[in-house]
């Protein structure tokens, strides 16, 4: 009879242990993965806020204005064109032609920082919300994926407009990826290249098209020089 107390009272102790390790194991497991969201929801916190900061930086961003053009002085964005898509823009409209895609590319130009994607193309003022994300180097957006994209809004956005100018070697050109949304893109003019005053880069036959867009659509052409210090 002793004995099966022994027994009985040795289990008793013993299944209390467990359940008291179990309890502990369990709340430490919890506070753990409490510590681990607290530390997920501070650095998602963090980035919302950068997050914030930049897209601030960019709705404060004062676009030049093409129609006033001074080479020594000046901040645009701009979109450039393949040759062949010049008969899309003469019959439809530069407007309609950008913000019926649904991711586009774009650059930040400035005195001093001005290479650009083709030697022809659109100088664009846009709404940040439409920003995907921003790379000082030309990230060849054409080949992401959606689930690329998708990745690339979660990020927090890399550069604001000055950081991107600093930020962006002088014999490269940066990238903007941008979701036009409908019509968050407004085309405020076109740019063309050059190797001097009046000498564009292109042949006279677009030299010519690029003449009748900015004449059917009222918008000022800007010479570039993108060797131009």
């Amino acid at each position: 009879m002793d004995l099966r107390r022994v027994l009985v009272v040795s289990l008793y102790f013993l299944l209390t242990s467990v359940v008291h390790f179990s309890a502990a194991f369990a709340q430490r497991d919890i506070a753990s993965k409490m510590g681990v969201t607290c530390r997920k929801l501070f650095q998602n916190d963090y980035s919302n806020q950068k997050t914030r900061l930049k897209v601030s930086e960019w709705i404060k961003f004062q676009y030049s204005d093409p129609r006033t053009h001074d080479s020594k002085n000046f901040h645009y964005v701009v979109h450039g064109v393949n040759d062949y898509n010049l008969e899309s823009l003469l019959s439809n409209s530069p407007d309609m032609y950008i913000n019926s895609k649904k991711q586009a590319s774009a650059s930040l130009i400035s005195n001093g920082k001005n290479r650009t994607f083709g030697n022809f193309g659109l100088i664009i003022e846009i709404d940040p919300i439409s920003i995907i994300q921003v790379f000082n180097f030309d990230a060849s957006s054409w080949t992401f994926d959606r689930e690329k994209v998708v990745q690339l809004k979660e990020q927090p956005i890399q550069f604001t407009p000055a950081e991107l100018i600093k930020e962006t070697p002088s014999n490269k050109y940066n990238e903007i990826l941008i979701e036009p949304l409908g019509q968050k893109i407004k085309v405020v003019g076109l740019f063309v290249n050059i190797f001097s005053k009046d000498q564009w880069f292109i042949g006279d036959n677009l030299r010519s098209e690029i003449q009748k867009l900015a004449i059917k659509f009222d918008l000022p052409i800007v010479e570039i020089n993108p060797y131009e210090d």
